[in-house]
């Protein structure tokens, strides 16, 4: 079993353990426990970054050391803004994060001119990034962060802002897995604003060879467009059906996509749970909010609970907050609005009207009732 220091934070490492055989940080994401014997890591004049525990006055040579590596290989970002290029195969895993662990003191950024971090993964690779702000990065696929072949990604307490790419406008993921984790791709408490993608996934694009999973947790996608595409925040589109995607605790907010899916578009998935989410304001051709496909296997299943659609905007009938196709979905406890707050035009498109026979709706009385009749 390898344990190996992640975080130096004010008081105390936090630690990982990569080789759980449950897949699963036994402490829960990024669980920590205080190891009294290793020094602090301090940032002041002369240091801009740790490589694996040693100092860099210079963040770029830092992360240059990670080049070729096979093991698990960490860099740690005093505060400031740090214009740094990551381009290399990992064979293990492959650690990001600021030593504060606040992203609001530790900025990395492209410059408007390239990407950030670039992983080829080889075999079981994994990818962790904490308390960092990615900016200002281009690229033609995840101008921030593009992942090829990995077999897991946290991302945790990050901010992207302000990206920009061909598809994938901040991250972009494409797993090749063999692992056991649970929940391969994570995004926790992180926020995504006014980022750009020019044909699919203004914030995320996530693609899998496999069925596989994905939690959105307590985060924040706000103001991310597609020029002429889909899926304003986020794409999604698994090669294999059995995938399922989770997001709880968490707003989309003033995305847009040019055709689908104002904040999510997903393909080809297996099933859909959202919880305690609210979708305020986006808008797309077709499917305000969400815009679900399973085409040509109608094997898709979606369940949305305790959730709100305020005000999200399509061009597509019936289709203002949710559209579907080889799609079932089931509401309970979902307001979508009234009067100013409606959805236009109406608010959901092909839903199964005995999946709403007993749900909890709240809706403008006005109105038709939320389904299309």
């Amino acid at each position: 079993m390898l344990l190996f220091a992640l975080v130096g934070c004010t008081d105390s490492f936090l630690w990982w353990d990569f080789d759980d055989e449950s897949g699963e940080d036994p402490k829960g994401p990024g669980g920590s426990a205080e190891d009294p014997t290793l020094p602090k890591m301090t940032c002041g004049p002369g240091i801009a970054a740790y490589a694996d525990g040693a100092p860099y006055a210079d963040a770029q040579e830092a992360v240059e050391t990670l080049d070729g590596r096979t093991d698990v290989s960490t860099v740690s970002f005093c505060p400031g803004i740090h214009d740094v290029r990551i381009r290399s195969v990992f064979e293990d895993a492959v650690n990001l994060e600021s030593v504060s662990g606040d992203p609001s003191d530790t900025e990395l950024t492209g410059n408007n001119q390239h990407h950030i971090l670039e992983v080829v993964g080889a075999d079981h690779t994994r990818v962790r990034l904490r308390g960092l702000t990615f900016s200002d990065a281009e690229g033609m696929e995840g101008a921030a962060v593009e992942a090829q072949n990995i077999d897991s990604m946290v991302v945790e307490d990050c901010v992207f802002r302000n990206n920009r790419a061909g598809s994938g406008g901040a991250i972009s993921v494409f797993l090749d897995r063999d692992g056991e984790e649970v929940w391969p791709i994570q995004i926790l408490g992180s926020v995504f604003e006014n980022n750009v993608a020019d044909s699919r996934g203004g914030s995320l694009l996530l693609r899998a060879l496999e069925a596989n999973q994905m939690l959105i947790s307590n985060s924040t996608f706000r103001d991310n467009e597609v020029l002429t595409g889909g899926g304003g925040a986020i794409y999604s589109s698994p090669i294999k059906d059995g995938s399922h995607i989770e997001i709880e605790d968490s707003t989309f907010e003033n995305n847009i996509a040019d055709t689908r899916g104002g904040a999510l578009e997903l393909e080809y998935l297996g099933s859909l749970a959202v919880v305690n989410t609210s979708f305020v304001g986006n808008s797309s051709s077709d499917g305000g909010a969400i815009y679900l496909e399973a085409w040509p296997n109608p094997q898709g299943h979606a369940e949305i609970s305790a959730s709100t659609f305020h005000r999200n905007t399509s061009e597509a009938p019936f289709s203002g907050a949710v559209d579907s196709y080889h799609w079932s979905v089931a509401f309970d406890a979902v307001d979508f609005g009234e009067g100013a707050d409606t959805n236009t035009p109406r608010d959901i498109a092909d839903c199964d009207e005995d999946l709403l026979s007993d749900a909890t709706l709240t809706y403008d009385p006005d109105r038709a009732p939320p389904c299309q009749q």
